[in-house]
């Protein structure tokens, strides 16, 4: 047995260990040389990364100026760069039990999916790498680290059975994130975002780092199957509602509110400058467009 192998048993489930392993090795398969390129790109651009938002000084460049933080402020904001070989990359999961929506996939499980993708990439990349789990507080934080034994925690971490939280408190939890993080950090920050009230710790998050909300879909939850009467549990509050799934008002009804929700979700990214990213079946499609789009924006 190598160190590396006896390192992982001693801290880790060992019956858990050849299922890391399977998840690290498939993950690998996808993440081609060409991903890792367009990774490094849309999140280092040409060896500067952003570092702060200041006010204008005579002299800088127009280019940088922030035009959404200007408008907020009503004062010239510039974004300010500075040189950086390595990122902290943060995945801040979702653990509340309204994540686990879905008869066959879930919502957890793509949002599993995607941070293990994001997790090989982060470290084939040499980035140091954490993970956070919350619900209505930090449940989970590993610190960011980039030794290879990181992979295998955050791996192992997202392939733990987490009981389900009950609440969510996405506000508490973003303020709290927002404390424990020293160093600029690029968040991946993956939640179905249904709990209330947390644009100002998201636009107080935001401004100090580069944060992009990842939002995991399933169909059902705006096209609801026609079948007849069913019962509905809100799994976080735990109550059962029977509603006519064929009735053309309810799936209208539905599909109104859900598109209502996307556009009010897309206008918040808006004012805080971040990015969304909506992940409905494979994570690396809409990933690689989002890299592409950022790398755009940087030349």
């Amino acid at each position: 047995m190598s160190a590396a192998q006896s390192d992982l048993s001693t801290l880790l489930n060992p019956a858990l260990i050849p299922e890391l392993r399977r998840i690290e090795l498939r993950t690998r398969r996808v993440v081609s040389t060409d991903l890792i390129g367009h990774y490094r790109s849309a999140f280092r651009g040409s060896g500067l990364v952003f570092s702060e938002l200041r006010e204008y000084q005579p002299g800088d460049d127009v280019r940088h100026i922030n035009w959404r933080a200007t408008a907020r402020t009503g004062r010239v904001y510039v974004k300010s760069f500075e040189e950086e070989r390595h990122l902290n990359i943060i995945l801040a999961l979702d653990i509340s039990a309204s994540t686990a929506f879905g008869p066959a996939r879930s919502r957890q499980e793509r949002a599993r999916e995607f941070a293990a993708l994001l997790a090989v990439l982060a470290s084939r990349s040499g980035d140091s790498l954490g993970l956070a789990l919350f619900s209505d507080k930090i449940d989970l934080l590993l610190p960011p680290a980039s030794r290879r034994f990181q992979l295998y925690r955050v791996l192992y971490e997202l392939l733990n059975e987490h009981g389900f939280q009950d609440r969510t408190d996405l506000a508490a939890s973003l303020q709290a994130l927002h404390g424990k993080l020293r160093r600029r950090s690029v968040i991946f920050l993956i939640s179905d975002f249904l709990s209330p009230d947390f644009e100002s710790e998201l636009l107080t998050l935001a401004f100090r780092h580069d944060v992009i909300l990842v939002l995991p879909e399933d169909p059902a939850e705006h096209q609801l199957p026609a079948a007849g009467l069913v019962r509905l549990r809100d799994p976080e509050s735990g109550e059962i509602v029977l509603v006519d799934s064929s009735s053309p008002a309810l799936r209208a009804e539905l599909q109104s509110a859900y598109t209502k929700r996307l556009r009010e979700l897309q206008e918040l990214c808006d004012r805080a400058d971040c990015d969304l990213l909506r992940v409905q079946t494979s994570p690396l499609a809409p990933l690689a467009e989002l890299m592409r789009k950022r790398s755009a924006r940087m030349r």
